[in-house]
């Protein structure tokens, strides 16, 4: 596993040349995103204090964060996802308590859109990322709507902060920017042709409808870490299958429904363990509660993990923007 970066700001990040080999060397082998469950729970932010369930929270409240300022943004999905899998890999390896996160975002957005070609201004992101926030604090009556002044030192300080924050970025992720090959939007497109062509739908319209739910599924599925624990087209498939029981699809014939997991080609144990990490988002949330009671009653998730969301609903816990399929706009559930 890589080395830490230096800590953001130091003389050693600007200069450090260890991502170039020495003359006569061999080029340095990529790093392996795919991470064990060991490595994983033994993260940066674990050793720095930070406890399991908060990491979790914080990842999966940026991630939303960044979703909000892309549109903002008004960046391609594809763009907003580069960044959010950039987000993914640098808290694998770096600590949530020694890099403040919304920084850390705003650096992932400004390198990401650059990646897709889809590059924008420096201050742009900062603003855009300055009115989400400031947005849900008015909403939530936390502060009163502030407006940044770009003459001021507050705003020279953000900008030199989001381009430490870049390099910072880089250098732990090894220079690594072309991730299009692991994004699972592609693999979730080949899955649906090979259903498409299995006979699963009914409609043009029950059709569309899988493709719009899977692809929230499979953009939802970056506030979790899979994209550190399998290969996409593995996200991809569990993704589909979680749209197949969403909308009550699996074929009643045995033959059909036979072909449908040769289609998936997931093994029980990792379909399992996607399905219980993309639900977790959305414990909070009544909109899914028909999910997590067919994914229970299947098997396919822990009668525990549903029983947490019978206990939201006692606690009045419905927060429709933490990961709605059908995603409003609104900034209700913003990161703290």
């Amino acid at each position: 596993m890589m080395q830490r970066t230096p800590p953001v700001g130091s003389p050693q990040l600007a200069r450090s040349p260890a991502h170039q080999p020495a003359a006569g060397a061999p080029a340095p082998q990529k790093p392996n995103w795919i991470m064990s469950r060991a490595a994983l729970e033994d993260s940066p932010s674990r050793r720095d204090g930070v406890g399991f369930e908060e990491e979790k929270k914080k990842r999966r409240k940026t991630v939303w964060y960044m979703g909000e300022c892309g549109r903002e943004l008004r960046l391609p999905k594809i763009a907003i996802m580069t960044a959010q899998t950039f987000l993914n890999r640098f808290y694998a390896l770096q600590s949530f308590k020694a890099y403040d996160r919304f920084v850390a975002a705003a650096a992932c957005l400004f390198l990401a859109a650059k990646v897709e070609e889809h590059p924008t201004k420096l201050h742009r992101v900062i603003e855009a990322c300055h009115r989400v926030r400031a947005r849900w604090l008015a909403a939530t009556a936390k502060a009163p709507p502030t407006k940044l002044d770009p003459a001021s030192d507050e705003y020279r300080r953000e900008k030199e902060q989001v381009l430490a924050y870049e390099r910072a970025v880089l250098y732990t992720i090894e220079f690594e920017v072309d991730v299009t090959a692991i994004h699972p939007v592609k693999p979730f497109q080949a899955v649906y042709e090979r259903l498409t062509k299995l006979g699963i739908f009914e409609t043009r319209a029950q059709a569309n409808d899988f493709a719009r739910t899977g692809i929230n599924f499979v953009t939802d599925s970056l506030r979790t870490s899979l994209c550190l624990q399998f290969e996409a087209w593995k996200i991809a498939n569990g993704c589909a299958f979680l749209t197949v029981v969403a909308m009550r699809l699996e074929p009643p014939d045995k033959d059909k429904r036979r072909r449908l997991y040769e289609i998936l080609n997931l093994s029980e144990r990792s379909l399992k363990s996607i399905c219980e990490q993309v639900v977790e988002i959305y414990l909070e949330m009544e909109n899914h509660d028909r999910l997590i009671v067919d994914l229970a009653h299947k098997g396919w998730i822990t009668a525990q993990l549903a029983a947490r969301r019978a206990r939201a609903v006692d606690r009045g816990a419905d927060h429709p923007a933490q990961g709605d399929a059908k995603r409003p706009r609104a900034a209700a559930t913003p990161p703290r």
